[in-house]
């Protein structure tokens, strides 16, 4: 969240009517580090191979191997890349985002958000009152975003494109200047100018390693109960890398699982032992 779009606002956090991705990463950063005695953080340390030893669990990164009673996978959806339009010259383009860092790169300009999903509604609303212009465009004729923020978008200023595909872009040197996009429908087009081009179709995930860790997956999502349990004994899972019948993909959810792990592995280690429940 903080590395990809830390202004992004959040509304559907508990408690606040609206936060920032990098401010509520950075109030769970702070939390962690209030428990320096009970939480050992490594960073930039990949696992790229888990096994199970006797009754220990061995997880192995390029550079270091950890051994544990137990474990609680709660990855997101793993490393992944933008999805990118695959048109020619996109490389060259250096005002081709397809995450928004900072959005006062984006004031007064004219900026084009390609996508139909919440994050693209999303940008296009936060960048409506600072940008010269926001169009948004979308291939299909209905959103797939939250009804809500589509009847936000629609009362707002942005200017709403359905129907259509990005088919060639035009520019000078790194610097691009303008989009052509088709319709779906009777193939006529149409040359939208813009200082911004943001691409919002989505990511491409890899957690095909948790096949390897012998783990069930379906979907690129690992199976849990409602006990976030996977089925393989002393491995738990929490947070969007999980999927059990009726999963919301929701921030508050995730949060909820990773609660609901922790208390699983603490029976888990603790078997036979009448505990006090987690609060």
């Amino acid at each position: 969240m903080s590395n990809q779009y830390p202004e992004k606002i959040v509304y559907d956090l508990p408690g606040f009517l609206e936060i920032t991705a990098g401010e509520f990463i950075t109030k769970l950063e702070e939390q962690v580090a209030s428990l320096p005695e009970l939480i050992d953080i490594k960073m930039n340390n990949k696992i790229t191979q888990l096994d199970k030893e006797d009754d220990l669990f061995v997880a192995r990164s390029d550079s270091s191997t950890i051994v544990a009673k137990s474990v609680i996978l709660a990855m997101g959806n793993g490393s992944f890349v933008p999805i990118k339009l695959e048109l020619e010259n996109e490389e060259d383009y250096t005002n081709i985002n397809y995450f928004v860092q900072k959005t006062s790169d984006y004031v007064g300009k004219d900026v084009v958000v390609l996508g139909g999903g919440d994050s693209a509604i999303d940008w296009a609303m936060m960048l409506e009152p600072l940008a010269k212009s926001v169009t948004l465009v979308h291939r299909r004729d209905q959103f797939r975003a939250k009804l809500s923020s589509v009847e936000k978008l629609k009362q707002s200023k942005v200017n709403i494109i359905t129907s259509f595909i990005p088919k060639e872009l035009k520019g000078d040197k790194n610097n691009l200047q303008s989009i052509i996009i088709e319709s779906v429908k009777d193939q006529s087009s149409q040359e939208l100018f813009c200082d911004e081009l943001i691409v919002s179709y989505g990511t491409i995930s890899s957690i095909n390693y948790l096949q390897e860790w012998g783990l069930d997956v379906i979907n690129k999502k690992v199976e849990i109960d409602l006990q976030s349990k996977t089925h393989i004994d002393g491995i738990f899972a929490a947070g969007d890398v999980t999927t059990y019948q009726g999963r919301e993909i929701q921030i508050v959810l995730g949060l909820a699982e990773g609660m609901q792990a922790s208390a699983s592995e603490n029976q888990y280690l603790h078997k036979g032992i009448k505990q006090r429940p987690i609060r």
